[in-house]
C-alpha cells in the first residue's frame, strides 16, 4: 500500500511527454511553449520550442477575442 502511495505522489508533479501549447500571434505564426500562457498576466516570458528563444507575450482584446503579441526577449545587464 505505501508503495502506491509512493508512485502516486511522485506522478503528481509529472508532465506528460510531449505537452504543448501551440499560439498564433498577431500575424498568425505559431509559437510552441510547454507551459501554458495565462491570459490573466499582462507580460510573460517564455521559451519558444520552434524559434530557440525566450519570447515576451502580451495580449490584448479585440472584438475578434484575445490577439497575441510576442516579442523576441531583451535583457540588460
Amino acid at each position: 500500500m505505501k508503495y502506491i502511495l509512493i508512485m502516486f505522489l511522485l506522478c503528481i508533479g509529472c508532465k506528460k511527454e510531449g505537452e504543448s501549447y501551440i499560439v498564433k500571434d498577431r500575424f498568425g505564426k505559431e509559437h510552441k511553449y510547454d507551459i501554458n500562457h495565462s491570459v490573466n498576466k499582462d507580460k510573460t516570458t517564455i521559451y519558444c520550442q520552434l524559434h530557440y528563444k525566450w519570447e515576451t507575450i502580451q495580449h490584448y482584446r479585440t472584438t475578434e477575442g484575445i490577439e497575441y503579441w510576442m516579442r523576441k526577449f531583451k535583457y540588460y545587464k
